[in-house]
């Protein structure tokens, strides 16, 4: 049977409402953990593409310094040549 509390809704109501509220709490912050756990993932693995991303572009200003200090090198190097062959 069903009592009245005087209040908005029956007891029966009142507490399917509130065991309803705390599952639905429950599962509200249990997803929520979910897509947290979810979001920290998604950032760590964006994290370790952009470390490995700058790995490959510190190789690559590296190796372009490299190249271009082998090219003013072999440019002097052709400098030289060039004019020891006019025999000046």
């Amino acid at each position: 049977m069903i009592q009245h509390t005087g209040g908005h809704m029956p007891v029966a109501m009142e507490e399917y409402s509130k065991n309803a509220v705390k599952v639905t709490e429950r599962w509200l912050f249990c997803c929520h953990e979910e897509r947290r756990d979810s979001m920290y993932a998604k950032l760590d693995k964006l994290r370790a593409d952009l470390k490995k991303a700058v790995a490959k572009r510190d190789a690559a200003d590296a190796k372009v310094k490299q190249l271009e200090a082998k090219l003013k090198e072999e440019e002097n190097l052709q400098s030289v040549s060039d004019v020891a062959s006019y025999n000046l």
